[in-house]
């Protein structure tokens, strides 16, 4: 019996492992995807440039599981962390920056007033909230 769980025993293990496995696995696919597609991007460019860009994702997939096991984590303070802290509730979220942009919710009124934009990589926002900021700074709009 007791040969049977120490065979078992480290099969235990390796299943504790799988979220980290899973999470290393589907981090560094990336990586090398976002390399693949730099590289097309650069094949015009001089050799030097995609071998630098292989290098580095070669290095960051050296690093990756390192990194993974940090203990510290680089934390951005969202919505939900500042709900659950107390520091906010439902009443606070007012409405997506879009209707802001469309003129369907008026912004801010006087200088108490805070707007917080929590942008999630969508890159249109970020150029149509960059315009739309340069346009207010400039007079216009």
């Amino acid at each position: 019996m007791s040969t049977t769980l120490a065979a078992i025993s480290p099969l235990f293990d390796a299943l504790g492992r799988v979220p980290f496995i899973a999470g290393v696995l589907t981090k560094g696919t990336l990586i090398v995807l976002v390399a693949a597609c730099l590289t097309r991007l650069l094949s015009r460019s001089p050799a030097a440039a995609r071998h630098l860009v292989w290098s580095l994702s070669v290095g960051g997939l050296l690093l990756l599981p390192v990194m993974t096991q940090l203990p510290w984590r680089l934390e951005l303070t969202t919505l939900a962390a500042a709900r659950d802290a107390g520091l906010v509730d439902d009443t606070h979220v007012i409405c997506e920056i879009g209707d802001v942009f469309a003129g369907r919710v008026q912004a801010r009124e006087d200088d108490s007033q805070v707007t917080i934009y929590k942008s999630l990589g969508h890159v249109v926002q970020d150029l149509a909230a960059a315009d739309y900021l340069q346009q207010r700074a400039l007079g216009g709009r």
